[in-house]
């Protein structure tokens, strides 16, 4: 086995684990906006579950282009296009 893919699957078993805690609300800190002065104009529940989707979507993109070898252009397309609508979701229906 290669030793990339090897540190690639741990690097992505960490994230997956950090989105869960962050699912569950045990992360908190490690949401951007849950950690400054404007932590309460967004509803929790909503912006943890964006967050921790988001995280997911991001591994499961980077696996898809290395294992079905896209591009590169179309990975970086494709996780820019995932933080914009995420970024947007946040701003809207993540807010109380």
């Amino acid at each position: 086995m290669n030793i990339w893919i090897l540190i690639a699957s741990i690097a992505s078993l960490a994230v997956v684990l950090m989105s869960v805690a962050i699912l569950f609300g045990r992360a908190d800190k490690l949401v951007y906006e849950l950690r400054g002065d404007d932590s309460d104009k967004y509803n929790p529940t909503r912006l943890r579950a964006v967050t921790a989707i988001e995280y997911m979507l991001m591994m499961l993109l980077v696996w898809a282009s290395h294992l079905f070898d896209f591009n590169a252009h179309i990975s970086f397309l494709a996780i820019l296009l995932l933080a914009v609508l995420t970024g947007i979701i946040k701003g809207t229906w993540a807010t109380k």
